[in-house]
C-alpha cells in the first residue's frame, strides 16, 4: 500500500488530493484540500500575475505541501518554495 499526492496549481484555486494506492491495484482518496487563491486576478492585458496573486497561491502551495507530507513518504526531497520577500 502506498499513498500517492497531486497539486494541482489553477488560475482560480489550487488543489491537493491523496490517494492510496492498494496492493491489490484499487485506489481510494484519503484526504482532498482546495484553497481559493484567484492567480489570475487583475491581470489586465498584459497578462501579467500580481504579486498578491502571487503570495496567495505560494501559501496554499506551502499548506498543501506540508499538509501532504503527514500523509506520504517523499522518494525525494525538493527544496522548499521560497515565498518571495518584497523590497
Amino acid at each position: 500500500m502506498e499513498n500517492f499526492a497531486v497539486i494541482d496549481l489553477g488560475s482560480n484555486s489550487v488543489r491537493m488530493t491523496i490517494t492510496r494506492i492498494n496492493d491489490d491495484g484499487t485506489y481510494s482518496p484519503v484526504k482532498e484540500m482546495k484553497s481559493y487563491v484567484r492567480l489570475s486576478e487583475n491581470m489586465g492585458e498584459a497578462h501579467e500575475l500580481q504579486p498578491d496573486a502571487i503570495d496567495r497561491t505560494l501559501t496554499a502551495y506551502v499548506n498543501s505541501k506540508t499538509s501532504m507530507t503527514s500523509w506520504i513518504t517523499l522518494k525525494s526531497k525538493p527544496s522548499p518554495p521560497q515565498l518571495p520577500v518584497r523590497p
